[in-house]
């Protein structure tokens, strides 16, 4: 996500500027996925997609519509700065979800990968981030190339709310009987959540379900 990488990266942001790249998607694959401190957002539609990161470097793969978000009010910087504009809120329970019908593609690379099934969002109460997950409904994300002990699946859920099991070659993630992810050719896989990390694309003071 262009935006999300020139706000990450005040330094590329001055030589795009300036004229010295044309973009910040330019500096990533020229120079930013080889560097250890640099890290990109990769992201979808509100549609069906096929969404892969650079060859090299931190991806996060993420398969639907992402927006660049703003602090609230009190706040020098978002705690998360993807935003995402499909949020609908619950009425019953005053709660955001996203209902989705999506089937996304999201595809691995070499360098270290951040499958993103869910996120934290603002809340309607200033300062209050909430968690909200990805593919619930009909829809559902497909994995490939899955490298367990280097990449990650972000989810909203803890472990105990979720099954995991193999079908076929392949291994589900699933809600209630909802499948929200499929790994293909994961079906020997034994994920575990590692409660030790933590993703560097949001603050590291918002607790996040990652498997590996």
């Amino acid at each position: 996500m262009e935006p999300r990488y020139l706000d990450d990266n005040p330094d590329v942001a001055a030589v795009v500027k300036a004229g010295g790249l044309k973009t910040g998607r330019e500096h990533y694959l020229k120079f930013g996925q080889f560097e250890a401190n640099r890290s990109a957002v990769f992201t979808g539609t509100n549609g069906n997609d096929i969404v892969t990161g650079f060859t090299a470097g931190t991806n996060q793969i993420v398969g639907l519509q992402v927006a660049l978000a703003t602090a609230p009010t009190g706040f020098i910087s978002p705690l998360n700065k993807n935003k995402y504009d499909t949020l609908t809120l619950n009425e019953a329970n005053r709660q955001f979800f996203i209902a989705t019908t999506e089937f996304d593609t999201l595809i691995g690379t070499p360098g270290t990968d951040y499958f993103t099934l869910g996120d934290a969002y603002y809340t309607q109460r200033p300062g209050l981030l909430g968690r909200i997950s990805f593919y619930t409904g009909s829809g559902e994300a497909r994995i490939v190339n899955f490298e367990k002990g280097k990449d990650y699946i972000q989810l909203a859920e803890s472990i105990t709310e979720l099954s995991i099991f193999p079908s076929g070659s392949d291994l589900l993630i699933q809600k209630s009987g909802d499948t929200i992810a499929r790994i293909q050719g994961g079906a020997n896989l034994n994920l575990q959540p590692d409660p030790t990390a933590r993703t560097p694309f949001l603050n590291s003071a918002i607790p996040m379900t990652l498997l590996t």
